[in-house]
């Protein structure tokens, strides 16, 4: 979980951050290398991913702050994932297509950019 300040967008460092889902409760940790904070909890962490929806609660406390942020996790079943969500990888050809075509629509606009910007030039009188 990535936690910023609603005011500033500054990023949470310092901070405890408990979960809550039912009887169970778990620290997160702040990881420094990523920025975020983690559950590392077996027990929730198997709950959290069993189908359903899953409410539970965060609650972030610092020495002059703490708030409690109320969410709600929808799961969906495994044959609904597959029905909706299935990834494939993309060949090399059509990573290479979307490149071009990328680069292509990248050149087209530099150059209408650049010839409006002559053309201004040319009314203004000369170059």
């Amino acid at each position: 979980m990535m936690i910023d300040r609603f005011d500033t967008n500054v990023p949470v460092r310092k901070a405890r951050v408990q979960v809550e889902l039912g009887a169970l409760k778990a620290e997160a940790k702040y990881k420094g290398d990523i920025g975020n904070f983690a559950i590392e909890d077996a027990s929730i962490l198997s709950e959290l991913w069993k189908p359903g929806d899953h409410a539970f609660v965060i609650s972030i406390i610092e020495p002059e702050n703490s708030d409690l942020i109320d969410v709600k996790l929808v799961v969906s079943n495994e044959a609904d994932l597959h029905s909706h969500f299935e990834f494939k990888s993309a060949s090399a050809s059509a990573i290479a297509l979307a490149l071009a075509l990328g680069l292509l629509i990248a050149l087209l606009a530099f150059v209408v950019f650049k010839k409006g910007r002559l053309f201004a030039q040319l009314r203004q009188g000369g170059l």
